[in-house]
């Protein structure tokens, strides 16, 4: 009730007084007496909207975050990069639900002495490391010992992962970390003579793959060894 009226009467007239109105006239009415509800429902859909839209954007899971320093390959930073798409097809995943990811947003290299990203990269590469959010690691083979300690490596012994066969056959490009007690674990593997580099670009100084400790998906992180260096 409104001063005595009855929510039927005051619908009634409303649509006495739209009924005399020109269209525009109308459209002045309606914005003035209703813009605040107009507006709240607006926000509310546009709320609504964003929130399933980044629910679909992030409904999915990386079944090998890879990072890589200082370098990639041309729409790597897109995910239209050739290694992306390639290695997808050849874990027989849709890309969508399961995705990889090269991660080239990091870099190593100093540019001069107050250049403070090489850091900052550092940090969250170990940060991600400790927590196991990160599979494996491409990058210049000398910034391996800088995620190691002298008794404990950050990157798994390569024979754990690989059958006698196939470290055999990449034997020439394993790349071994010392220990303090003089054991040499092999680590990573020189991506150099690698379809990535001849065929496909990758601009990373010296190359290296190595497969994080603490990675959760150890067997997608082999296959893209297999499927560097062709050993299937």
């Amino acid at each position: 009730m409104v001063d005595g009226k009855s929510l039927k009467e005051d619908m009634n007239e409303e649509k006495e007084r739209l009924s005399r109105m020109t269209w525009e006239q109308k459209k002045e009415h309606i914005w003035e007496y209703y813009k605040i509800p107009i507006i709240a429902v607006a926000v509310l859909i546009a709320a609504i909207i964003g929130i399933v839209y980044m629910f679909r954007l992030n409904d999915y899971e990386n079944v090998l975050y890879t990072v890589v320093t200082d370098g990639g390959i041309q729409g790597m930073d897109k995910k239209e990069d050739r290694l992306t798409t390639e290695f997808t097809e050849y874990l027989g995943i849709d890309g969508k639900k399961e995705r990889v990811y090269f991660d080239n947003n990091y870099t190593l290299t100093y540019t001069n002495s107050v250049d403070q990203d090489p850091y900052i990269s550092a940090e969250k590469i170990m940060t991600q490391i400790a927590t196991g959010s990160i599979d494996a690691l491409i990058t210049d083979k000398s910034n391996l010992r800088g995620f190691s300690t002298t008794d404990e490596s950050a990157f798994i012994d390569l024979t754990t992962c690989l059958t006698d066969e196939e470290f055999n056959k990449v034997s020439d490009y394993v790349i071994y970390y010392k220990l303090s007690d003089g054991t040499e674990l092999p680590v990573a593997l020189d991506l150099t003579a690698t379809k990535l580099v001849k065929d496909m670009g990758l601009s990373v100084k010296n190359p290296c793959f190595a497969i994080v400790r603490s990675s959760t998906h150890i067997d997608n992180a082999t296959a893209f060894i297999r499927y560097a260096f062709d050993l299937d």
